[in-house]
């Protein structure tokens, strides 16, 4: 998948931290839209515009960070909790109980 944002962007850093807090930042391409201008252009074909975030799925653009952060949430917690699981199974502490505290 395709990522299109800027590092200033509040909006992209949103999606940013939402991929980092899911452990996913191999799934995607990272493209700096005011580091290379071939990104910009490459967006501006893509969606008629320049805004980011943008996140490019086989099914197409998703724009609006609280969208593209609920999808890869609904795509890829399963990668966070399956993680998380085993970081507990190796303490001994079984995942319910830590939750509970």
């Amino acid at each position: 998948m395709d990522f299109f944002y800027y590092e200033d962007c509040e909006y992209s850093q949103i999606v940013l931290n939402t991929i980092a807090n899911l452990g996913i930042k191999d799934k995607f391409i990272y493209k700096d839209i005011r580091e290379n201008k071939k990104f910009a252009k490459e967006l501006i074909n893509i969606t008629g515009n320049e805004t980011v975030p943008c996140l490019v799925t086989n099914t197409g653009p998703m724009k609006e960070a609280i969208n593209i952060r609920k999808y890869l949430v609904s795509k890829f917690s399963w990668v966070y909790f399956k993680s998380f699981r085993r970081a507990f199974f190796w303490s001994g502490e079984s995942v319910v109980s830590a939750l509970k505290k």
